[in-house]
């Protein structure tokens, strides 16, 4: 199954939206917009497709992010 780690938005209602409408053989890795580094790390280590707004917030994806994501396929 592939993994869409998913940065959580500010909005519940588009995170239930995300969850819904995901089509099926593919799993939604919700993760925190604080998540601590090391949580990330280890869910971008399994990621195949990240989502979420990454660039227009203050949290953005480092070069050490990309080392991590090595499945990583689409952002």
């Amino acid at each position: 199954m592939a993994r869409i780690v998913y940065r959580l938005q500010p909005w519940a209602f588009v995170d239930r939206l995300v969850q819904d409408v995901c089509p099926a053989g593919f799993e939604i890795v919700p993760l925190a917009r604080d998540a601590s580094p090391e949580e990330r790390s280890a869910k971008l280590a399994e990621a195949d497709f990240l989502m979420g707004s990454w660039v227009t917030t203050a949290v953005t994806l480092t070069e050490d992010d990309f080392r991590v994501a090595k499945r990583l396929k689409l952002v």
